[in-house]
């Protein structure tokens, strides 16, 4: 199999036991470089986590990795991206959660809840994935105001759940959750058209 990083390309045996050097040739690779580590692409495949255990299923079949690098700026630009496609996606089944713990929660109201949990701390992660970012980033305040809402309100969400409070949770979605979804996926169309980076704009 070839390994890729930049124009510098490495050959390896199909074995388990040259992976420890492959993820050390990645690693001192990634460690000169003024970029940063995004994913590998094996035969195609992108794999954004569990590289080990990924070469490890497929290591007879592999052919080639290759190491994607980004800029700070393309980072910055996915994340948004991707903060936006997950919201406009999420927004209207929040908006249905909200209503549906206003009337008699069923068991699948609260397996919806969950996912909404997940993609509340999923969200707290991206957020502060883009202030870490060394880059000037538009509208970073309102970027803010929408991690603060969700890291506070999380708490009292999980504690209205442990005291199955339906009422309390519907109002924390309406009043507190969507609001600050609405403005987060708001704030990420903005800054998306501002960088003009918009795949259908080019």
């Amino acid at each position: 199999m070839i390994l890729k990083i930049y124009d510098e390309t490495y050959q390896y045996n199909n074995e388990i036991s040259v992976l420890e050097d492959v993820f050390k040739k990645i690693n001192d690779m990634i460690e000169q470089s003024d970029e940063f580590f995004s994913h590998l692409e094996v035969d195609q495949a992108e794999v954004y986590e569990n590289h080990d255990a990924y070469l490890v299923e497929h290591i007879a079949s592999v052919k080639e990795i290759t190491v994607v690098m980004r800029t700070k700026k393309e980072i910055l630009i996915e994340t948004i991206q991707t903060t936006e496609v997950y919201l406009t996606g999420a927004l209207p089944e929040v908006e249905a959660l909200s209503e549906a713990f206003y009337q008699n929660p069923t068991e699948q109201t609260w397996d919806t809840f969950g996912q909404l949990v997940e993609g509340m701390n999923w969200l707290i992660q991206l957020v502060q994935s883009i202030k870490q970012i060394d880059l000037e980033v538009p509208y970073m305040e309102q970027y803010v105001e929408s991690l603060t809402t969700m890291e506070s309100e999380l708490p009292t969400l999980l504690e209205a759940v442990e005291n199955k409070d339906a009422i309390l949770i519907a109002d924390i979605i309406n009043y507190e959750v969507l609001p600050a979804w609405q403005q987060l996926k708001s704030t990420a169309t903005k800054t998306i058209d501002e960088i003009g980076t918009r795949p259908e704009a080019n």
